[in-house]
């Protein structure tokens, strides 16, 4: 089983992977998800298959949370992901 398929990270990137990889063991273990960068924010963040919970780590090393609302297809941030559990129809962790 391939677990990485990324052959070379900057250190900021690979800071960024590791706080999301911590997010996702104390949250989201068992979920299906992908890592990626966007490239003009330089965030790099992490999607799952089935949360509408995004985390994302900012080039200074800051995590927040976006957040879908499928009801009404709008997104927010938020720094907490307490606050990102707002309905209960959102899995969250």
């Amino acid at each position: 089983m391939l677990l990485v398929d990324h052959t070379s990270l900057s250190r900021k990137d690979a800071q960024a992977v590791k706080m999301l990889l911590s997010v996702y063991a104390d949250n989201f273990a068992g979920e299906g998800f992908y890592i990626a960068k966007n490239e003009g924010s330089g965030n790099v963040y992490m999607s799952f298959d089935y949360t509408a919970v995004s985390p994302f780590v900012t080039p200074d090393g800051s995590l927040f949370y976006e957040v879908f609302n499928f009801e009404t297809g709008e997104t927010f941030e938020t720094n907490s992901l307490n606050d990102a559990n707002y309905d209960e129809n959102i899995p969250v962790g």
